[in-house]
């Protein structure tokens, strides 16, 4: 069925936005063109379409960032669009990028001998920085790669993983060496105290490094906090039936937010849980900002597990798990789900509504075929990037870009933009 979509008016979409549950839910809306609203009526939410295009939607470009299809299946070092056998992995925030532009890239599976780090530096050249199964502390070269973790108050790379948390240490001579900061390497449990002395999970689940240089780091069963050297528990008050977190096989699901008390955390699975919380610091409330509740009552279980846009909390969904993470370029959370097509985002400027970004047609765009060696390509337009290669969100930039990987292409990093808003 062909889905129509028009324009309302500004007291509409406030309308609207309250009788969804946004405004009801404690987080009011911001101001927002009406233009920008895809969606019959306000009369016809019980039958919004799944697909809600984002008013950007025909100004994004999708450029290949690093590794190459085409390159074959050995790994090398070099010019960042044109190495083989990169690998980078399936989860999402495996990006991270630096102010001066450096991205460091996590590749390969976590913790085993395939494990690598790689580095994308400003001029496009890739470097690999650790891929042995070896060392904790050392040169950096001989040690276990680890998650990357940017301390913007050190401006240093931090790594997380192996039940601990290390720092690259830039030496006088331009060597670089690994030295444990927290936890105890290859112990798991929940001690806290002194850094050093305190235990994490096996199993990482994301850490993050505010402007204060605290480290936070997302447990099965918590969150921790890394501060002045000590290790610390800090505690949650869900707002929910569901006090508990649900986040099966899945990694990195801790984002920082718009400032340093505030976090993101995708409880990614399963009914009751598919929502991102946002986590007060100050208080350690968890509040749902996304993600139908279907426990809730009333007809909301039909769009739960749809991948489904519209109102944040009445209406949008994922279909196999949720993430979200935010962007403080755009204000906004990004979402995505390990068989999702789409990106889509809330933006929190916005009216409470998740639209598509990348990866769906308009109606009336005429698709264009992408092989191999557009893939590999730059200037993708950002509604034609669709394949059955899920699109993942792997992390974002200083100056509004978005890296993507593909669930199912083993060969590299994609790089999307809004022409009208960034320079490649």
């Amino acid at each position: 069925m062909a889905r129509r979509l028009v324009k309302v008016s500004g007291v509409l979409l406030a309308a609207a936005a309250t009788a969804c549950g946004w405004a009801a839910e404690g987080n009011q809306p911001g101001p927002r063109q009406a233009a920008a609203i895809g969606w019959p009526s306000s009369a016809d939410l019980a039958n919004l379409p799944e697909v809600i295009f984002d008013e950007s939607v025909g100004d994004w470009v999708v450029d290949r960032f690093a590794g190459n299809t085409m390159a074959g299946s050995w790994f090398y070092q070099g010019p960042a669009r044109e190495v083989g056998g990169l690998r980078p992995r399936k989860c999402p925030g495996e990006c991270v990028a630096t102010p001066d532009g450096t991205v460091y890239v996590m590749c390969g599976l976590d913790g085993g001998s395939f494990a690598q780090l790689v580095e994308v530096d400003p001029d496009g050249t890739l470097h690999l920085l650790m891929g042995n199964k070896g060392l904790i502390e050392g040169p950096m070269e001989l040690c276990r790669a680890g998650h990357p973790i940017w301390n913007p108050r050190e401006n240093t790379l931090y790594l997380g993983g192996l039940n601990c948390v290390r720092k690259v240490v830039n030496k006088p001579d331009g060597s670089r060496w690994v030295e444990l900061v927290a936890g105890v390497p290859g112990k798991a449990g929940r001690q806290d105290g002194p850094a050093q002395q305190a235990t994490f999970q096996s199993f990482y689940r994301g850490a993050v490094c505010n402007s204060r240089g605290t480290i936070f780091w997302l447990e099965d069963q918590g969150l921790r906090r890394i501060e002045d050297g000590t290790v610390s528990s800090v505690p949650l008050k869900f707002a929910e039936k569901e006090e508990s977190f649900n986040f099966i096989m899945r990694q990195n699901l801790l984002s920082l937010g718009e400032n340093d008390d505030t976090l993101y955390i995708s409880d990614h699975y399963g009914t009751g849980h598919q929502r991102i919380l946002r986590c007060d610091l100050k208080t350690g409330q968890l509040t749902r900002v996304c993600g139908i509740n279907p426990k809730a009552g009333g007809d909301r279980h039909r769009r739960f597990g749809r991948e489904a846009d519209g109102p944040a909390l009445t209406h949008a969904s994922d279909n196999s798990g949720m993430s979200g993470h935010y962007d403080p370029f755009h204000r906004a959370l990004w979402i995505s789900g390990p068989d999702a097509q789409r990106l889509r985002w809330l933006k929190f400027d916005g009216d409470g509504w998740v639209r598509t970004v990348i990866g769906a047609l308009r109606p009336g765009t005429k698709p264009q075929r992408l092989g191999t060696k557009e893939f590999n390509g730059l200037g993708i337009p950002g509604e034609q990037f669709i394949s059955d290669r899920y699109n993942y969100y792997a992390g974002t930039d200083a100056k509004g870009g978005l890296f993507m990987i593909q669930w199912t292409d083993v060969t590299g990093v994609w790089r999307a933009y809004n022409k009208k808003e960034v320079k490649p």
